[in-house]
């Protein structure tokens, strides 16, 4: 849950957002926002994907789980 919280706290510095922001975007309370960012509370899907919503980024990136594609190139022959 830590490392949850450091990137959803990352992500929201990131794009320079407070907590009450991001809350209001997101549709979650700013406590719930404190907890999840603290690791104190493991948040839902619903929640995450909201927060996720809220800082107009994916669900994968705040799981922390998006990875670059690999660019195969195929050529006429």
């Amino acid at each position: 849950m830590t490392a949850l919280g450091r990137r959803v706290h990352k992500e929201r510095l990131r794009r320079g957002l407070s907590l009450d922001e991001l809350s209001e975007r997101a549709r979650v309370g700013r406590s719930m926002l404190s907890e999840v960012e603290r690791g104190a509370k493991a948040p839902t899907v619903l929640v995450l994907d909201r927060i996720a919503a809220g800082l107009n980024t994916s669900l994968a990136r705040i799981l922390g789980e998006e990875r670059r594609a690999r660019l195969v190139l195929l050529r006429p022959r």
